[in-house]
């Protein structure tokens, strides 16, 4: 009797390590591919040249006067950075209106714009919002912002999306189901979270620990978006 109940303990001990190992093998591989991914997307993104400015709306648009890229507009290279100056600026051959009209531009060339105010910036997914490197978007000057060089240019901005995940749904999720890993599913983390459920939520530490981590913010969404 004695020796069988050691045979079952002792059985019991190697499913422990092997849920372990399986375990631990499942969380490096998430966390392995999440990164590989992200690194492709980026490096992809960084051979991509600056596209040119669409200039294709003026055609249909009644007042091209308006439009700072359906104008021609001769800057003063020489002019003192931040002053504004008065210039004549002439409507593009597809605009309806020739006539020319005079505007107010700001000295600076367009990349020194104030961003989000002067120029907006693509949204840029598959990169961690956490992380503190800056990621390199696509950027077009707002056609009421007349400056010299390229209205469309790439800038180094902080890494800030999101992709519908809530951090109350989370932390609801993981208070109900963490011990068979449902947050972890949400969030993404599809190999962790089978790891999770079949050890039982690591027999409570482990649901324990990313009840804690969802609720401190550090367990975001697998993607690397950021919580709505």
């Amino acid at each position: 009797m004695i020796d069988m109940a050691k045979k079952y303990l002792l059985l019991f001990v190697k499913v422990i390590i092997l849920l372990f190992i399986v375990t631990l093998q499942l969380i490096i591989s998430d966390t392995i591919s999440k990164s590989t991914f992200n690194s492709t997307t980026k490096s992809h993104f960084f051979r991509i040249p600056p596209p040119k400015e669409n200039i294709t709306f003026c055609s249909r648009v009644k007042n091209c006067h308006k439009y700072a890229s359906c104008l021609t507009c001769p800057f003063l290279k020489n002019c003192t950075y931040g002053e504004k100056y008065s210039v004549t600026c002439i409507p593009l051959r597809n605009c309806k209106v020739k006539t020319p009209v005079k505007k107010i531009m700001n000295c600076k060339y367009c990349y020194q714009t104030k961003y989000k105010i002067e120029h907006d910036c693509a949204e840029i997914r598959n990169c961690t919002s956490t992380s503190v490197r800056l990621v390199r978007s696509i950027c077009r000057v707002k056609q009421n912002t007349f400056c010299l060089g390229r209205r469309v240019f790439y800038q180094n901005i902080r890494c800030h999306w999101t992709n519908g995940y809530s951090w109350k749904k989370t932390f609801f999720i993981s208070i109900i189901g963490g011990g068979f890993g449902a947050e972890r599913f949400y969030l993404g983390y599809w190999k962790s979270g089978l790891a999770k459920l079949i050890t039982f939520g690591g027999l409570g530490i482990w649901t324990t620990i990313d009840l804690i981590l969802v609720a401190l913010g550090y367990l975001g969404p697998a993607d690397g978006s950021l919580y709505i």
